[in-house]
Formats: C-alpha cells, sequence, structure tokens
C-alpha cells in the first residue's frame, strides 16, 4: 500500500466490483463502500475493542503465553490501530509481542518491551492516538 490511487488501485477497485456484481467503475462510490465494509466485517472476528472494561491497576499484565478474553481484545485493539495483522485468537504469541512492542514504540513514555502492564493498558485505553484520531 503506497496511498496513491494509480493503475494497480484502479485495477483492484474493478475487480472487487465485479466480484460483488456492482458496476465496474473503478471508483470507490457508496456502493462499492458498502461493499468493502460488509466484506470487513464478515471478515474481522471482532468489529470494535471495547478496553474501557479495564483499569490500568487491575487489568492482567499480558506476556508471550499469555490467554484468553483480555489478549483477544488488546489483538483486536491492536489490528485497528494497525499494529496487528495476526489472527485474534486470544493467544499472546510472538507476533501480538512484537505489535505490542510496535505500539509502545509509537506512543512516548512507554518502555518498547511487548508486555502490556499497567502503562500500556493506560495508553491503550485512552489511546488518542489511533488511525481514525482527531487532532
Amino acid at each position: 500500500m503506497d496511498g496513491i490511487y494509480g493503475p494497480r488501485m484502479y485495477s483492484s477497485v474493478i475487480t472487487f466490483q465485479r466480484s460483488r456484481n456492482l458496476p465496474a467503475t473503478g471508483v470507490i462510490n457508496s456502493k462499492t463502500w458498502e461493499a468493502l465494509i460488509d466484506l470487513d466485517k464478515r471478515k474481522s472476528p471482532t468489529s470494535f475493542a471495547y478496553l474501557g472494561k479495564y483499569s490500568p491497576a487491575s487489568a492482567p499484565m499480558l506476556r508471550i503465553g499469555s490467554r484468553g478474553q483480555a489478549v483477544r481484545d488488546v489483538q483486536t485493539f491492536l489490528k485497528q490501530q494497525r499494529f496487528y495483522v495476526g489472527q485474534v485468537d486470544g493467544i499472546y504469541g510472538r507476533s501480538t509481542a512484537a505489535a505490542v512492542k510496535s505500539f509502545q514504540q509509537n506512543r512516548a513514555k512507554l518502555r518498547a518491551d511487548g508486555i502490556v502492564g499497567s502503562s500500556t493498558w493506560q495508553a491503550m485505553i485512552n489511546d488518542k492516538k489511533g488511525p481514525f484520531a482527531i487532532n
């Protein structure tokens, strides 16, 4: 992805439109957006990560080997923030740790250790720097 709507993107949009029986114009109109959103909803295991249910003081410390719903929620959050590309499976493996480390490196004052401790929980819960943040 390079952010340029060039010949490859145009061709990809036409291919996608044809696969959805939409007019193959190469233009992303409202029908094409709806189809893209629908596809994303069907492919995404969780559509939204709500981390507000966690408290930095009492949330579990997550590291390689951790498992469960808290890991799934963190993976979903990191996926939304475009740090994680793996499967949202609730298993804190190397790819989850790498995504956490990238998130930490991207936020001032966080130690980039790949572990979700209280400071990282705090940053994730109060995130204002995500891909859709308005600055």
